[in-house]
């Protein structure tokens, strides 16, 4: 019996060596790009950053990004083709962040996604870029970080902070229904050698208006939503001097009686 139970318990773990040589094949998307291709109608251009260790030793390494991209009618269509091109098998599933590009904003962007549902990682974040999707993704770096780690530490931060909305993909697939509403995106724009937070970018009908708030605005829609308000700053040029202003705390809900929603209609009127 002890002889069987070695036995098995080899072969246990000669399959957990196969499985590794497997995973080695793997191309792990952390951030997927997406917007149409300028010129090509309503073929979409797909980005993919690819996240590895590089000078790799024992325990450790040194993260990098490489950079893919395909054309296609949906998102599927474009990971058969990078699969065609490229040696390996290109895996979302663990992907930490959507981009999407303004103009594919614009044109029921929720679809496309919603129709891959089981192709993509849910809990990734969902963020609008108002600038050349591709260009950014491209970079090795920005400010000394994988252009992923940059991008993605630049949420996570200002979430933990409460001064942005949580855009889990998540929240817009699963809500039936949901993401045909208005709501908020936050937003990315070009800045220096990379990009920075700028607000959140404004969504009627599923579709994206054109029309942002900035960052105070958006703090501000967050807490008539019903954020917690203690320690938020504010701050801005003021009439003659600038000024500065902290929230210690938020009586009642009676006090900021508009909602988020309501808010981001009224910027329309």
């Amino acid at each position: 019996m002890r002889r069987l139970l070695a036995s098995l318990a080899v072969c246990l773990l000669l399959s957990g060596c196969w499985d590794q040589v497997q995973l080695n094949k793997q191309l792990f998307v952390d951030i997927t790009g997406i917007d149409y291709n300028k010129g090509d109608g309503k073929r979409l251009k797909v980005s993919y950053v690819v996240s590895e260790l590089s000078d790799t030793t024992q325990g450790g390494g040194k993260p990098s990004d490489s950079y893919l991209e395909s054309t296609g009618a949906n998102i599927y269509e474009t990971v058969s083709n990078i699969n065609k091109e490229m040696p390996g098998t290109l895996s979302v599933l663990e992907t930490r962040l959507y981009l999407i590009g303004a103009e594919f904003a614009k044109d029921q962007p929720m679809d496309y996604l919603n129709n891959a549902a089981q192709f993509e990682t849910l809990y990734a974040d969902l963020v609008l870029y108002d600038g050349d999707l591709p260009k950014l993704l491209a970079k090795k770096e920005i400010n000394g970080q994988t252009t992923s780690d940059f991008l993605v530490g630049l949420l996570e931060d200002e979430k933990r902070r409460g001064r942005i909305p949580s855009n889990k993909l998540f929240h817009y697939i699963l809500g039936g229904e949901g993401f045909m509403n208005d709501f908020l995106l936050n937003r990315f724009e070009p800045f220096g050698n990379g990009a920075r937070l700028a607000g959140t970018a404004l969504f009627r009908d599923g579709k994206y208006t054109g029309v942002n708030l900035n960052n105070d605005e958006t703090l501000l829609a967050l807490l008539m939503k019903g954020a917690p308000a203690k320690g938020q700053l504010f701050f801005g040029p003021g009439a003659s001097i600038p000024y500065s202003a902290r929230v210690r705390k938020r009586r009642g809900v009676t006090v900021l009686p508009m909602t988020a929603k309501a808010f981001a209609k009224s910027r329309f009127l």
